[in-house]
């Protein structure tokens, strides 16, 4: 008889011992708590735990010895609406592996991420992605941004609560976003994260007026150091909105500015600018269901 669990949904009783193990796997500095990271993951839209969406293998004693969690939003893709499934937070203990468990955890995430999906995407990069069939997703286009002068014509604030209904609005007008609840905006500038680093969230105003009626949206993630010492950029992941005020505010916001290939208007302009291009390939893996899932949606992309 197997020490081990079938997969299963996350219980009640189990989430203090979950969110420690997570937080231990993914946090081991303690710096940030996992789970309000990426709370579309792992929380309902009350705030309230995501049980069903944890689904883990337990062994002797009731340890958990291996999670993969799942989500499901809807996105436009050219104004077309597509089901997008996730799948991230996946691990398995370290003295329970090399026993298929991670494996048998994707899969039983992956069963109800695909469930009426069109596109099913995963954070990371891994073999045991790929042996479910999984690629990785287009590489974004990167441009090294100018020293920050005196925007002209423009104004910035960080984006506030009050914010979201006008932020919202542009968002929605992007021919290629994921769709964001009031729900989902509200937990993102709660989490100050985005996709994988702590982020800010500004707003940008026409003609130098702060308090004027936002006419565009940019997500940066904010300096940090990495694991090697190395120091990340501060960078642009996220846009909406009119593009001319976007790249005008964006040397003032960023040091880099990362579009995918399907934002055209961006790279036009940023191409005008001169900024020096080059490419940057993001540890996300995509594979796609239906033929409606023609590209991949980035802006939006922070559920992981």
């Amino acid at each position: 008889m197997s020490i081990w669990s079938e997969p299963r949904a996350l219980l009640p009783q189990e989430w203090p011992a979950f969110r420690a193990v997570l937080n231990r796997v993914f946090r081991p500095d303690g710096a940030s708590d996992l789970i309000e990271d990426l709370p579309l993951l792992f929380l309902a839209p009350d705030g309230k735990p995501a049980f069903e969406n944890s689904r883990i293998i337990t062994g002797p004693g009731g340890a958990i010895a291996a999670h993969a969690g799942w989500t499901q939003r809807d996105a436009m893709v050219l104004r077309r609406r597509v089901r997008v499934g996730f799948i991230g937070a996946v691990f398995t203990e370290a003295a329970s592996r090399r026993q298929g468990l991670g494996t048998r955890v994707l899969l039983d995430a992956l069963a109800r991420a695909r469930a009426g999906a069109d596109l099913v995407l995963a954070s990371g990069d891994r073999d045991l992605y790929r042996r479910q069939g999984f690629e990785p997703v287009p590489p974004l286009a990167r441009y090294r941004l100018p020293a920050p002068g005196d925007p002209p014509n423009v104004a910035t604030r960080a984006m506030a609560p009050a914010d979201i209904p006008a932020v919202a609005a542009l968002f929605q007008r992007e021919d290629v976003h994921f769709h964001r609840s009031p729900d989902d905006w509200a937990a993102l500038l709660r989490a100050g994260r985005l996709v994988d680093a702590p982020a800010t969230f500004t707003v940008v105003m026409p003609g130098g007026d702060a308090s004027g009626a936002p006419v565009a949206f940019v997500a940066t993630q904010n300096a940090s150091v990495r694991a090697d010492g190395s120091v990340r950029p501060r960078r642009i992941l996220e846009i909406a909105g009119h593009r001319e005020a976007i790249l005008t505010a964006a040397p003032d916001l960023a040091d880099e500015l990362l579009v995918p290939a399907y934002d055209s208007a961006s790279i036009g302009l940023a191409t005008a600018r001169g900024w020096f291009r080059t490419t940057r390939q993001f540890a996300v893996t995509a594979e796609p269901l239906t033929a409606v899932a023609r590209l991949v949606p980035w802006y939006g992309l922070n559920y992981l």
